[in-house]
């Protein structure tokens, strides 16, 4: 089966979260791994992209001696090189624009990863060129990765960036390396895109405010799509379009690989029968939203999510 991974920041936040990223890709399954920042350790930890954006704004090195200083934490941790932090102090001074700065933690986190695990790193600024309106590509980018990416070799990818129209670098949204995974697996023609998370696939309700709230072991693109429209945090809808009912997306727990997680099959995988059955409840502002099998909606107003969680799935 041929593989498209993508980490989020809470799997590669520090050396014991790389770990587990090499392990769970040590097979040859893994044509491409795209990687986020290093995010938070602990809750009031800072998170790289934002060490970044801060310093985007203050030019205070400070920040940049806290990226360092963590990404050499990682590195010794892990035995490599200290390539990844050479490359920061000898070249944050020439990051000029607030986009080439932001994107520097997925870079580093590719150099890391590409070192521990000896996959290949891909620089996406090669090969991804970004629209104008920092959430779509050029067709050509869909070519220009398949020609980079042959099966025979295995790959680390950054995510968030690309090329812009100016041909600097440029960022997607908050959120982009969801959107360079999708891209990715479509462009080599992916039989699945993992996404690996802190958290074990989607949920029925927000499992904050309905604490019986479980896993949905498969949804529909229409569901997914349905839910990050009416205020669920699952996937920003640019990063659904490039797969959108051509590849399924399967949601996993890094840190518990083994659980099914959440697995996003077509619109047409849904049968007539199931079409209206609830799937989830979300809250969308302050009104609550039951959203169907088929993707249809049904707004209850400024009800207790809770008391209609249990009306539906009790």
């Amino acid at each position: 089966m041929k593989k498209v991974a993508k980490f989020g920041g809470t799997s590669l936040a520090d050396s014991a979260q790389i770990r587990k990223v090499a392990d769970i890709i040590s097979g040859n399954d893994h044509i491409a791994v795209v990687v986020s920042a290093p995010g938070k350790r602990f809750s009031d930890d800072i998170k790289v992209t934002d060490l970044l954006l801060g310093y985007a704004k203050t030019r205070d090195k400070s920040k940049i001696d806290a990226f360092i200083e963590r990404v050499v934490g990682i590195e010794k941790d892990l035995s490599i090189s200290s390539s990844a932090s050479d490359y920061i102090a000898e070249n944050y001074s020439k990051w000029e624009t607030a986009d080439e700065i932001a994107s520097r933690g997925e870079y580093v986190s590719g150099l890391l990863v590409s070192e521990f695990t000896g996959r290949k790193f891909i620089d996406p600024f090669d090969y991804v060129e970004i629209n104008d309106d920092s959430l779509s590509v050029k067709d050509s980018t869909y070519s220009a990765l398949k020609g980079a990416l042959s099966e025979g070799e295995r790959y680390i990818i950054p995510g968030f960036y690309g090329k812009g129209s100016d041909g600097r670098i440029k960022t997607f949204t908050r959120g982009g390396s969801d959107t360079t995974g999708s891209i990715v697996a479509r462009a080599i023609g992916a039989d699945v895109y993992e996404n690996y998370t802190d958290v074990s696939g989607v949920f029925n309700a927000n499992p904050k405010l309905v604490k019986e709230a479980r896993p949905i072991r498969e949804l529909s693109y229409a569901v997914l799509r349905s839910l990050a429209e009416n205020g669920t945090e699952v996937f920003c809808l640019s990063a659904i379009k490039p797969v959108e009912n051509l590849i399924p997306i399967h949601i996993i727990n890094t840190n518990h690989p083994d659980e099914p997680g959440t697995m996003i099959i077509n619109n047409d995988l849904v049968s007539a029968a199931d079409a209206s059955k609830p799937m989830a409840v979300t809250k969308n502002g302050d009104d609550v939203v039951i959203v169907f099998a088929d993707g249809s909606i049904r707004n209850s107003g400024a009800v207790d999510i809770a008391a209609e969680f249990r009306n539906l799935f009790s």
